[in-house]
């Protein structure tokens, strides 16, 4: 009989759940079943990155635009078939690991991954993780080439694919013992002896580097605990020994007379817009910052809600440090800014803390939506409902709860669906795409 009492409780409980139209078993109706991921672990940042190969018919080379990807081996994604006569409407398709595209490996285990129009880098490790190098590829190179740290603990690498600079930041974690790097060469002397590529000392005595953005002819360079810094190109391409008058340490401004120089940064990001806007974020409370790059200066990014209050826009909690721009391969006026959280240190995907990632709208010129905000977006902003592109049932059943370290949006080139990626915490790679006709985030499978 008590059995019974209990089975009956619970469907009486199920029926007045399910009237009340409980969003929960709507979540549970709706969630799709999760698969496993093809790269597995916590994959890296992913780049994009030109490649030569043969064609046979027609006999040709040409260059076939890949992303690639890290974890313990180097993985990469492109379009089947490409440069090949495809019949009109067909999409040939993406794929992970096509043999047309092989690729030798940089190393053992892949940390980071930087790309110019020239080189595909490589920071990685041993698998006990004791030395890290870096390594590069040109496009139609058969084999990688090493670079020496000068010594240096390497930690981070970024790029800019305009200048075509790398910078890398080395240390051993403590906001004042870390170093910022610039790789140096000089290859105008037809001698290959006399070819110099090496890596020189930017900035002493600093935080590790987390970001770099390329404007106006500087690149501005972020750091997990020093604020930002700013360096011609010019100064770093004529060779000469970089001293504290060719750095520049930005000012965060608070108010006249007032600046704070050590803010703990964990990426950089530069917007599509006409202004070319660059924008930080802070490891706590994930709040952004833009950079003024006419007065040398940084200041966070604020809005005017519904009752004329003044609030900083943040992810809430820690970000993670992934930012990326998203656009909707539906409707092209639909655009956004993302980036990673992390609702905790601890990482737990069984944690009801929210991860996953946050939202913030780009206007028609693809700048920062943050004027004239309604009471009905301002979730959006402050402290903001997390969800997916467009289903946040499916968000909350599947990639909000795993914390994101890396995001890229695959360009038409690559994938004609315009996948969106996520290199998860221990959870493997993650992509948002079309699952039998429903937008979904799931492990990404080959």
């Amino acid at each position: 009989m008590k059995t019974k009492s209990l089975f009956l409780c619970i469907v009486v409980l199920f029926v007045t759940a399910s009237c009340n139209q409980d969003p929960i078993f709507y979540t549970i109706s709706t969630e799709p079943a999760l698969k496993e991921a093809y790269i597995k672990g916590t994959p890296s940042n992913m780049v994009v990155f030109e490649r030569e190969y043969h064609l046979d018919e027609p006999p040709q080379i040409i260059k076939v635009p890949i992303l690639y990807v890290g974890s313990e081996r180097l993985n990469w994604y492109a379009k089947r078939n490409y440069g090949r006569n495809t019949p009109q409407g067909q999409d040939p398709g993406s794929s992970w690991n096509n043999a047309d595209y092989r690729i030798p490996q940089p190393g053992e285990r892949i940390i980071q991954l930087a790309a110019t129009e020239n080189y595909l880098y490589a920071l990685w490790s041993t698998r006990t993780g004791s030395n890290r190098t870096i390594s590069r590829i040109g496009s139609d190179d058969d084999e990688w080439t090493r670079i020496d740290p000068s010594g240096y603990p390497l930690q981070t690498i970024y790029s800019d694919p305009v200048s075509g600079r790398l910078f890398a930041g080395a240390g051993v974690g403590s906001s004042n013992n870390s170093v910022i790097l610039y790789l140096y060469e000089d290859d105008s002397d037809s001698d290959p002896d006399n070819h110099v590529l090496e890596f020189r000392l930017l900035k002493s005595a600093t935080a590790v580097l987390s970001g770099t953005a390329f404007v106006g002819g500087s690149h501005y360079l972020s750091t997990r605990g020093s604020g930002i810094f700013r360096v011609e190109e010019s100064v770093l391409d004529s060779g000469v020994t970089i001293n504290e008058s060719h750095v520049h340490h930005l000012d965060f401004w608070l108010e006249p007379g007032s600046s704070k120089k050590d803010h703990l940064f964990m990426g950089m990001i530069r917007l599509e817009d006409s202004n070319n806007t660059i924008i930080a974020i802070e490891r706590n409370g994930g709040t952004l910052y833009k950079v003024d790059t006419l007065n040398d200066l940084y200041e966070q990014i604020e809005y005017t809600d519904h009752e004329s209050n003044k609030t900083t826009v943040a992810t809430g909690r820690f970000a993670t440090g992934a930012l990326a721009l998203w656009e909707n391969p539906g409707d092209s006026s639909k655009k956004l800014l993302v980036a990673g959280r992390q609702g905790s240190l601890v990482h737990s995907t069984a944690s009801s803390i929210p991860n996953g990632y946050v939202e913030f709208d780009l206007d028609d010129n693809d700048s920062l939506k943050i004027v004239g905000i309604t009471e009905t977006d301002l979730a959006r902003y402050e402290y903001p409902r997390l969800k997916s592109v467009d289903h946040n049932d499916r968000y909350i059943a599947t990639i909000g709860p795993v914390p994101i370290n890396h995001l890229l949006q695959a360009p038409e080139e690559v994938s004609v669906k315009r996948t969106f990626f996520a290199s998860t915490q221990n959870e493997g790679l993650w992509s948002y795409r079309d699952v039998s006709g429903v937008p979904q985030w799931n492990a990404e499978t080959n």
